[in-house]
């Protein structure tokens, strides 16, 4: 038999997509559903595989990459923080991890100033609860059906969406879920602006029925994203944040999704003028050219958790928060110079001017089939809903599916929210932020070819 060395040799030399193909099937874990292509190189919006085809990626990989692909900036922040500091723990300080706290408590909404970084959305809100029961010394957690905010062991619990849970119950205790403000299909059966913003008064609702002395905070997206797009009316979070203010409840928002310019705001609840007690961030931070995720918060919360200044005071007594891997160098500096090219290109600015052109087009098509309801979103994240008939709204996975199917093996990668939201079936449109009218078009000549295709 080879040596070790040769046999790492050789896998790592090996580019044949057959072979990697057989290694997926008899190595990988697979947890989740697959693009059916391996990628061989990525540019801009556009992906390649190993046999030269092109996508257009309107998916954004997990709406994450808002900066788009090979971003040299970003690309040489990270090859040069590698040469000079690639490797620390959170038991050191570094100037980049200190410089990217001072900037997110720049552009951060008021009053959000003391953050730590750690490396994706789950453990950014798993650490955001663990920090509001702390802080509270109360237990249980308002969320919202359709919510999806991780998939840890905590995050589980705190999200509403019955597909990542079904095989994992019990989940953890302490979560108590409302109806989320989706006015397409409202639980109550009211219309807006009738209703009296009901699903925000349910969250008023739950905290004085499970006793507002025990509920630490309420958690939520500002939009709710891979739940289809669901765009609250805009007196929800003021409404939201006025009866956490009233109980001594905290308010925590996940900006996972929508952070750094996706809706066409820096952050989504600008959109509200709402800024909450703590907000968690990922994804966008850094378009993922390294795994990076924050966690920022009031001074008044970092205060009550007690902010130990040196080694030498006991932060055993605040309890442990964080992993191995957070504050790290090389994800700092990939999130420090991706938030400057989002600031310098004016990103959440192109994200609300080509995302009002593309929601109209989807719109024309939208008004042209049966088979479509709704389309809503803010800026660069679109949901479009797939129903059996316009007039009486079921949703229509096959078909949303089918659609979504045929628009990837045409070159335009989307995906179908199923099963996420109740009784839906919403195709979700979030390319990366540098994405043009003139990209727009390309994408919607594909869809519209599939859409008629599949009439």
């Amino acid at each position: 038999m080879d040596s070790l060395e040769k046999r790492i040799d050789r896998i790592l030399a090996t580019s044949e997509p057959e072979e990697l193909l057989e290694w997926n099937e008899k190595f990988a874990l697979h947890t989740h559903q697959f693009l059916p292509f391996i990628v061989k190189e990525t540019e801009g919006i556009v992906i390649t595989d190993t046999t030269g085809r092109k996508y257009l990626d309107f998916l954004a990989q997990a709406t994450c990459v808002n900066v788009g692909y090979n971003n040299r900036e970003v690309i040489e922040a990270v090859k040069e923080q590698a040469e000079k500091m690639s490797s620390l723990t959170a038991t050191c300080l570094n100037p980049t991890t200190l410089k990217l706290q001072r900037l997110l408590a720049e552009i951060a909404p008021e009053g959000l100033v003391r953050s730590i970084m750690i490396s994706g959305g789950s453990e950014a809100n798993e650490v955001a609860i663990k920090i509001a029961r702390r802080y509270t010394k109360r237990y249980k957690i308002v969320s919202r059906w359709a919510g999806y905010h991780g998939n840890t062991a905590v995050t589980l619990g705190a999200s509403g969406v019955l597909l990542y849970k079904r095989d994992f119950d019990p989940v953890l205790p302490g979560f108590i879920h409302v109806s989320p403000p989706y006015c397409y299909r409202c639980d109550f059966g009211l219309e807006y602006p009738d209703c009296g913003v009901m699903c925000a008064r349910m969250i008023e609702h739950a905290i004085t029925y499970e006793d507002e002395k025990q509920v630490a905070a309420v958690i939520a997206e500002p939009i709710i994203g891979w739940g289809g797009a669901i765009v609250p009316p805009d007196e929800y979070f003021p409404m939201v944040r006025e009866i956490c203010d009233e109980h001594d409840v905290l308010l925590i928002l996940d900006e996972v999704l929508t952070g750094f310019g996706r809706t066409g705001k820096m952050f989504a609840c600008e959109h509200y003028g709402v800024s909450p007690d703590i907000m968690t961030l990922a994804k966008g931070i850094s378009s993922i050219y390294v795994p990076c995720s924050a966690v920022i918060a009031r001074e008044k919360v970092a205060e009550g958790l007690g902010v130990a200044p040196s080694v030498s005071d006991s932060y055993i007594e605040r309890g442990i928060t964080g992993i191995t891997c957070m504050n790290h160098p090389l994800a700092c500096a990939a999130a420090l110079a991706n938030i400057k090219f989002i600031v310098e290109k004016k990103l959440p600015e192109n994200a609300d001017k080509v995302g009002e052109y593309f929601l109209r087009a989807l719109r024309d098509i939208a008004e042209e089939k049966r088979f479509f309801g709704e389309v809503r979103g803010k800026g660069l994240l679109i949901g479009l809903e797939v129903v059996k008939d316009k007039d009486g709204r079921e949703p229509d996975i096959e078909k949303a599916e089918e659609i979504c199917f045929k628009s990837i093996m045409n070159g335009l990668i989307i995906i179908n929210s199923k099963w996420r939201a109740r009784n839906s079936s919403i195709i979700l449109f979030t390319p990366p932020l540098i994405v043009t009218k003139e990209d727009v078009d390309k994408a919607l000549e594909i869809f519209q070819n599939v859409v008629t295709q599949s009439s």
